[in-house]
């Protein structure tokens, strides 16, 4: 009998703030895999892309298993070694990127997977925070 491949989601980001938005895309993506794999950035590379850090990687990991998360992995700049191990069916993405410029798009076709657009949730933003704190 053949076994049936699950339904492996896949989504990476900063999720630094942990705020309404980050919870809609993650509840949208979990709604349409049977597994979520979340990639975080490390907090070096958002203490230089981004200036400063909101919630360090243990915390922001611990909220995402709280959340319903599967499984949480961590990266630097670029998921592309964790898209090709996992091989996910479905790459989620916020609708400010073009599908064509996903990190894993091309890959992820080879496999016949896809890559989902999840509307965000205007002015929630952790780049917003930031610029509140300052």
């Amino acid at each position: 009998m053949r076994r049936r491949r699950k339904n492996i989601g896949f989504i990476a980001g900063c999720f630094d703030g942990f705020h309404l938005g980050h919870q809609y895309i993650l509840r949208e993506a979990r709604k349409r895999c049977s597994e979520l794999h979340v990639a975080i950035n490390y907090d070096k590379y958002i203490i230089k892309y981004k200036g400063s850090l909101l919630t360090p990687l243990a915390e922001r990991k611990a909220k995402l298993l709280d959340y319903g998360v599967n499984h949480v992995h961590s990266f630097y700049r670029n998921p592309i070694h964790l898209i090709k191990k996992i091989r996910p069916k479905i790459i989620f993405v916020g609708d400010d990127y073009e599908i064509e410029q996903i990190v894993g798009y091309e890959e992820c076709k080879l496999w016949g997977g896809r890559v989902q657009i999840i509307k965000r949730i205007p002015g929630f933003s952790s780049t917003k925070i930031r610029q509140n704190n300052t």
